[in-house]
């Protein structure tokens, strides 16, 4: 692939801004569905776990949400791999421990 006519441009997102903007987001979602739900059924809802275990549903939810993170970094990996000339060998998976991120990079321009 000829990249003679490309400009390189070096474009970065601030992490910390990106993690403040990601709780507002949730926050405001959070009101426009929690709220409507609280009113229309309450707290007396049916419960989505019937089990008494307090460690197993506060844990549940959280190995799910896990879960969900690295599926969700996987299918990042996936089309990287998909659109670059070495597929996996240019995909790079890690996590930032400082700010909490994972990530999915590919070291390569996608087709």
């Amino acid at each position: 692939m000829d990249f003679s006519n490309y400009n390189k441009e070096m474009l970065t997102i601030d992490l910390a801004k990106a993690n403040v903007a990601a709780i507002k987001y949730f926050a405001f979602f959070a009101l426009i569905f929690g709220l409507p739900y609280y009113f229309i059924w309450g707290f007396n809802s049916k419960p989505i776990f019937e089990n008494e275990n307090l460690i197993l549903n506060i844990a549940f939810p959280f190995f799910l949400f896990l879960f969900g993170i690295v599926i969700h970094e996987l299918v990042h990996g996936f089309f990287f791999a998909k659109y670059a000339e070495k597929g996996f060998k240019s995909v790079k998976f890690g996590v930032l421990w400082k700010m909490l991120t994972p990530y999915a990079h590919c070291k390569e321009p996608l087709k």
